[in-house]
């Protein structure tokens, strides 16, 4: 490959790498904003004992970490269910909302024959083994 080329691949790997960067931000902005308030929720019920703003700070300390794992537990999803849990959240909408139509889209596809009860099974259960392996990997490595 002459110089050029590599160069026009060097800009375009470049470019796409900033765009996942950037997607992955946008996410864990929404993500977090949205969770926080759902995490101090449980903080209240279960770290009674923990002042208010004892709570508060673990809310806010733990959204982004939660934020950051959602988006990588999700990482092998097949590319239509992967954008359908990304994209809406990276552009403000609610979580509710996005959960909701994953779901109907997962369903349809399973009524139609485009994907299996069974694999279905496999995917949620490696997203959840995924996001559990992240939040203790970062327990593990804070300071």
């Amino acid at each position: 490959m002459n110089k050029l080329g590599c160069l026009l691949l060097l800009v375009f790997c470049n470019a796409a790498v900033a765009e996942i960067q950037t997607l992955e931000s946008s996410y864990i902005s929404n993500y977090a904003h949205q969770v926080e308030p759902i995490l101090l929720e449980n903080y209240r019920k279960n770290m009674a004992e923990k002042s208010e703003q004892a709570q508060i700070d673990a809310a806010k300390r733990m959204a982004p970490k939660l934020a950051k794992c959602q988006f990588q537990s999700v990482a092998h999803y097949p590319k239509k269910y992967w954008e359908q849990s990304i994209y809406p959240i990276t552009n403000g909408e609610d979580l509710k909302t996005t959960a909701n139509k994953l779901e109907t889209m997962i369903y349809q596809d399973i009524a139609s024959g485009e994907f299996s009860e069974q694999a279905l099974m496999q995917m949620l259960s490696s997203s959840q083994d995924n996001l559990q392996n992240c939040l203790i990997k970062d327990a593990l490595n804070k300071d």
